[in-house]
């Protein structure tokens, strides 16, 4: 049918109907819902597309999501769960459990912390908050900025990166890119990890709020690692893996 119309609208094209250009041009239009906060999972499809407009690299990636959240508001992963792919999802908060079994059966739900402690307390706002944390000093700039109240703390399972991602690749073998947003803590958890004795994932996305980012300690580690910026959102930036030659080589997307 489409490529019905895309004949359709060459030749509407070259005859100058407007209106009726309009209307094809409309149709064959792709529209994107964007479940991420700040459209994390619109620069991770487009990275994909790009890589396969460029080099003909075809990905079908699975997911780790490190600090998932709610399966769908706010969720960098949920769209790619919707095209048919699932991964592995790690969330401490109790009050999310039955909600993803129910809503994404495919995943692979760890309720427990990413860290390198043994044993953490969760710090809570309400429930359901994005901004529960960890981290005694992230709660603390987000009760001083939003002048909110803690609700309490209950003690968390906690498992290390290493081993999420080991138990992610017995479940899920192949290419897969790697989500990380744990409030306050995403360099403790990143750089938990050697990037030689597991496989590498071939996007990171990460929150980095330090400024300058390029001189951030994310920044600075990833880039040792081979890994660089091709996409930020306001508190997130995009890393593809450059010492994957198959999937990189000439490509001409820019490194921020």
């Amino acid at each position: 049918m489409k490529s019905f119309l895309k004949r359709l609208y060459h030749r509407i094209d070259q005859s100058n109907m407007f209106g009726a250009q309009k209307f094809v041009e409309k149709f064959l239009s792709q529209k994107f819902v964007s479940y991420s906060f700040y459209g994390e999972d619109v620069l991770i499809n487009s990275i994909i597309n790009r890589l396969k407009y460029e080099v003909g690299s075809n990905l079908k990636l699975n997911y780790v999501d490190i600090g998932a959240w709610r399966p769908i508001r706010g969720s960098n992963t949920y769209h790619f769960y919707k095209m048919g792919s699932s991964g592995t999802v790690v969330e401490p908060s109790v009050a999310f459990r039955k909600h993803w079994k129910k809503v994404r059966p495919r995943d692979n739900y760890i309720e427990a912390a990413c860290g390198n402690m043994e044993k953490a307390k969760l710090l809570f706002f309400e429930k359901d908050s994005p901004a529960n944390t960890l981290s005694a000093e992230f709660a603390s700039n987000i009760m001083n900025k939003e002048h909110r109240t803690l609700g309490g703390s209950y003690d968390v399972k906690v498992i290390s990166l290493p081993e999420i991602l080991k138990e992610h690749l017995c479940k899920f073998p192949g290419d897969y890119f790697l989500d990380i947003d744990v409030e306050g803590l995403d360099f403790e958890v990143i750089s938990s990890y050697d990037f030689e004795s597991i496989k590498r994932p071939i996007i990171i996305v990460i929150e980095d709020t330090e400024s300058p980012v390029l001189q951030s300690k994310i920044n600075k580690l990833l880039e040792s690692k081979n890994y660089f910026i091709v996409a930020r959102t306001p508190i997130s930036s995009c890393y593809l893996d450059f010492s994957r030659p198959e999937i990189t080589s000439g490509l001409e997307m820019p490194r921020i």
